[in-house]
């Protein structure tokens, strides 16, 4: 989907314009005459012959010219009619910005039903419903239903899913941050984020995105797009609906239903995008990134006047995985010499409440020939701010990055904004600045891994005869002896395991195992096996009267029949071996299976210590799963003279893992556990697969 014509219209309807102040229609044609749109404006309204001063249309097909987008701004039941209007004059997308729709169910549902048959039938597109449209500042159209003050051109584009959240925001924040494009998606009935995402990486006025979205519609999709992005442009990303109370909110507001936050992480993660934890911490960042450079290394120089801001930013930095630069003995020479009152030509160099503007550009234009230093974070006193201001306008920086905190800023505003245009952002305290330094060497340094994929070779076909065996049975689970049979198949390694299907095979398989085994019933009936005595541990003696036990108890306690059982899976005890798992189930939202590695056995929910990635996995990925995990990974170490664990061998059974959920979708969930961890290899003990529902 191109969405060229959807920010570079040379022609544009606005069906429901009007002339009474306060209505919506007045907003979005005043705004468009006041930003200058570069492109032909058709008012339309069957009530005018003039709206604002301009020729209006009583209909959409009185339009003499070519129409290439339309705003509609009309009740939603007359909705579908003015679209298939703008759609037969041609226009190749509509803004829908009234509401009623899919958010508040009902009829509202039942509408944007008959708006997406249109978007079929005629391959043109809707942007909403429920949405505020685009602003394009670069050519003057703004669509906004809110009154919009002057805009500057600007580098940040803005995608939110709610279309008030731009509108509101824009007021205020358009002082001291300049857009160059700005997109609300809302209900998102045909384009949603990622379409925009993808269109506001393409174009060259762009520098960074920020969104703010309740759901992420195609979670692949927008993972591919984003990673593409990344490479030369940073998103900035803020998730609404994270909490329970959060999604109830997100469901009402927009018709959407924030999804498990695990899965938008990981999302989010893997496409190299920054996750903001509010509006003050994504804005922060979009400023950063939209005024300042890069930083090249992770050593950064710190000025202040107040030795304590110094403290907490140096310890922000150290906490983060940043440091302070040590400056080299020609720089630190330099400082000294022009300005005696550095301690040393210390870092953080402290000046005290006598630091001056023209200190503080001194030590900058000097130290930032130091190559260790990768950006500064300067302290600035509140009440001479104007000084600095007049200072700074021409500073060399030599290209790296300056972040200013004002502790009291609020009380400066003015002048702040003044700092802001010309080119230095402005945070309260200095270990604010410090925290988006980190994510804005992170963003530098971070590697966005499109490696290879190893292939295996595995028996792809024997795990398509379990499952059609399972389904043409009625069964969506698999577990026990099956399921075991499917890990065998790909690679993964088990347990020994051999199936008894009568006391007399039972003694002759345990005469066969060294040691003592665990018996455990096979029946499609059974899902949780001990939960109907179906196991027995640590069988030394006698295996066919533990078969016989085992087999009457599950008998009683299940209510099932002698033939609805398979038979007694034999298993040599281990009792050696970490336990881990790793498992994979299909999300929606992410259009694909994530993942999943971590602490297993009966403390898996107790722990809920697990790492995830959506897959196919790369080795890069399998490795990192296990080192983010927080107590299983050290514990695979070794503890108190124990020999570290095969990590190669979980890593292996990941991948294979991942490959076997990619060859066969007919698999919803999969689950190894435990995956017992040795030494030297592994084996999956117990496993349970659960299929897909056929449409």
């Amino acid at each position: 989907m191109n969405l060229e014509k959807l920010f570079y219209p040379e022609s544009l309807a606005v069906v429901g314009a009007s002339n009474k102040k306060g209505k919506l229609g007045y907003n979005v044609l005043k705004n468009l005459i006041e930003h200058e749109y570069d492109g032909e404006i058709y008012p339309v309204n069957p009530k005018y012959d003039k709206i604002q001063g301009m020729k209006a249309y009583h209909s959409v097909d009185e339009i003499e010219g070519k129409l290439d987008s339309a705003v509609s701004i009309v009740p939603a039941p007359y909705t579908p009619d003015v679209v298939e209007d703008c759609f037969e004059k041609g226009a190749e997308f509509v803004s829908v910005q009234s509401a009623g729709f899919s958010e508040k169910g009902g009829e509202g549902e039942e509408i944007e039903r008959k708006l997406k048959s249109l978007v079929d039938e005629y391959g043109s597109h809707i942007l909403g419903p429920n949405c505020t449209g685009v602003i394009n500042v670069n050519n003057g159209m703004c669509q906004s239903i809110g009154r919009v003050g002057n805009l500057e051109p600007g580098n940040i584009g803005l995608i939110a899913q709610a279309g008030v959240y731009a509108a509101g925001i824009l007021w205020g924040l358009r002082r001291i941050m300049d857009f160059s494009m700005i997109a609300t998606i809302g209900n998102k009935l045909d384009i949603d984020e990622t379409d925009v995402l993808k269109f506001m990486g393409s174009d060259d006025t762009v520098k960074v995105i920020a969104l703010y979205v309740e759901d992420i519609a195609r979670g692949k999709k927008f993972l591919d797009v984003a990673k593409e992005i990344v490479k030369d442009k940073p998103i900035v990303l803020l998730k609404g609906g994270r909490t329970g109370e959060g999604k109830k909110s997100a469901a009402t507001h927009t018709g959407s239903i924030g999804g498990p936050r695990q899965v938008y992480e990981t999302i989010f993660r893997e496409g190299g995008i920054i996750q903001a934890e509010d509006n003050d911490e994504m804005f922060d960042l979009v400023r950063a990134f939209s005024k300042q450079p890069l930083p090249t290394t992770k050593k950064i120089m710190i000025i202040t006047y107040s030795g304590s801001q110094g403290i907490t930013a140096t310890d922000t930095l150290n906490e983060r995985g940043m440091g302070l630069a040590n400056l080299s003995d020609e720089i630190r020479e330099e400082i000294e010499e022009m300005i005696p009152e550095v301690i040393e030509g210390s870092n953080p160099a402290d000046l005290t409440f006598d630091q001056s503007p023209e200190q503080v550009r001194k030590i900058v234009e000097i130290a930032k020939e130091d190559e260790e230093i990768g950006g500064f974070i300067i302290n600035l006193q509140p009440e001479i701010l104007q000084d600095y201001v007049d200072e700074f306008k021409d500073m060399n920086c030599g290209n790296k990055p300056v972040l200013i905190s004002v502790t009291g800023r609020e009380f400066t505003i003015d002048t702040v904004v003044e700092m802001e245009n010309i080119g230095f952002p402005i945070f309260t305290t200095p270990d604010r600045a410090a925290k988006v330094l980190t994510e804005m060497w992170n963003y530098y340094s971070q590697e966005i891994e499109n490696g290879s994929r190893k292939k295996f070779e595995v028996k792809k076909e024997k795990v398509e005869d379990l499952i059609d065996a399972a389904l043409n049975a009625g069964r969506q689970v698999i577990g026990g002896f099956r399921a075991l049979e499917i890990f065998e198949a790909y690679g993964i390694p088990t347990v020994e395991h051999r199936l008894a299907e009568s006391p007399d095979e039972a003694s002759k398989i345990f005469g066969e195992l060294d040691g003592p085994v665990a018996m455990k019933i096979e029946s499609e009936e059974v899902l949780h096996k001990t939960d109907v005595g179906g196991v027995e541990l640590d069988v030394n003696s006698e295996p066919e009267k533990v078969f016989d036990k085992i087999k009457n108890r599950v008998m009683s306690k299940a209510r099932i029949s002698e033939d609805q059982i398979m038979g007694i899976c034999l298993q040599p005890m281990l009792t050696e071996g970490k336990e881990t798992l790793i498992g994979s189930n299909y999300e929606k939202i992410a259009d694909g299976h994530m993942i999943r590695f971590g602490f297993g056995g009966k403390y898996t929910e107790i722990f809920e210590d697990t790492s995830t990635r959506i897959s196919p996995l790369t080795a890069k990925d399998a490795e990192e799963m296990i080192e983010e995990t927080n107590y299983i990974s050290e514990l695979l170490k070794g503890v108190r003279g124990e020999s570290a664990c095969d990590k190669e061998s979980i890593m292996d059974s990941l991948l294979r893992l991942s490959q076997l959920v990619e060859d066969v979708p007919r698999i919803e969930e999969v689950e190894a556990n435990p995956l017992l961890v040795f030494p030297e290899g592994a084996a999956v003990v117990d496993a349970r697969l659960i299929l897909r529902k056929s449409d």
